[in-house]
């Protein structure tokens, strides 16, 4: 993700710093317009890549806390072709697990 993303922060970075310069059309004065791009919309395997964190599925996959995901036995549905197994789950605790620091992810 370094690789792709590097050149896109670092044009948005120089957009934010030095704006674009532009002549308005009708009033002929010159405009200096900055560009910020404050939101990501990414699904779980995405946003992991993005944050090079451990994927959706792994065992401290939440990136909001420390929480470390159980496993969980599940039976097959009707519509499921696979057997019995477990599956990761992020269960609820009474005591709020850690919340990760910039840092810490």
């Amino acid at each position: 993700m370094k690789t792709f993303l590097k050149p896109f922060v670092k044009s948005l970075r120089d957009l934010w710093k030095t704006g674009v310069e532009w002549i308005h059309p009708v009033t002929k004065e010159k405009i200096v317009s900055k560009v910020v791009a404050p939101v990501l919309a990414a699904d779980a395997p995405a946003r992991a890549n993005v944050f090079e964190h451990q994927e959706h599925q792994s065992k401290f996959a939440c990136i909001t806390c420390e929480q470390k995901a159980e496993p969980v036995s599940v039976k097959p549905n009707k519509n499921s072709k696979k057997q019995n197994g477990t599956i990761r789950r992020f269960l609820f605790q009474e005591i709020p697990a850690k919340l990760r620091t910039g840092e810490r992810i």
